[in-house]
């Protein structure tokens, strides 16, 4: 079985006209982080937040990752695609969808400030999917996410991280994250 290559996963990718005028893509090969995005972490329930962190992730196997951020600043959306020998993605897939359940909450910290999120379970995806709402006030302000991954496939996994900060509907987030499923399965003819 041939694996996607990672320009292949970069194509089945959202891109800017998937979401449209309100969002912008960012860059993902930028020179070195920033010191804002090195000091950026999750904190708190360690299988998730190693996962979240990227620490250990596999980088033998094709990846792409977009990133967007709307043009209000108030929405952030990052999504992945990881291709690996059914196998290996049998066992990451497990390991991760373990680390996204067994969380009740986890820390966002960054630029000396620490956003504490609850989480709950969420629906969003297929029967191979696992995802969680996140919930968290700061200075009065409604501040959500959602994490959702799901497996496409005997080879390919999508991870989806969508922030938004002063509403509370998870209709956008939902939208998005069929758009990007949707895209990566006829993309990738999964």
């Amino acid at each position: 079985m041939r694996l996607p290559t990672r320009d292949q996963l970069e194509s089945a990718l959202l891109d800017a006209d998937d979401l449209g005028p309100a969002f912008t893509q960012k860059p993902t090969a930028a020179p070195a982080p920033s010191e804002s995005e090195k000091d950026t972490r999750f904190k708190g329930c360690q299988p998730l937040a190693r996962l979240l962190n990227a620490e250990g992730g596999r980088s033998d196997y094709p990846q792409a990752v977009a990133t967007f951020q709307s043009r209000d600043g108030l929405a952030v959306l990052a999504e992945g695609l990881t291709a690996e020998p059914p196998g290996a993605l049998a066992a990451d897939y497990a390991q991760a969808k373990q680390a996204l359940e067994s969380c009740d909450s986890i820390s966002l910290e960054s630029a000396g400030q620490t956003i504490k999120f609850s989480l709950t379970p969420i629906h969003f995806g297929g029967p191979d999917s696992s995802a969680v709402r996140m919930d968290a006030t700061r200075q009065g302000v409604l501040i959500n996410g959602y994490i959702a991954i799901e497996r496409l496939g005997d080879s390919v996994a999508l991870s989806y991280l969508f922030f938004q900060v002063g509403g509370d509907s998870s209709q956008l987030a939902s939208h998005f994250y069929e758009r990007a499923a949707d895209k990566a399965r006829t993309s990738l003819d999964l």
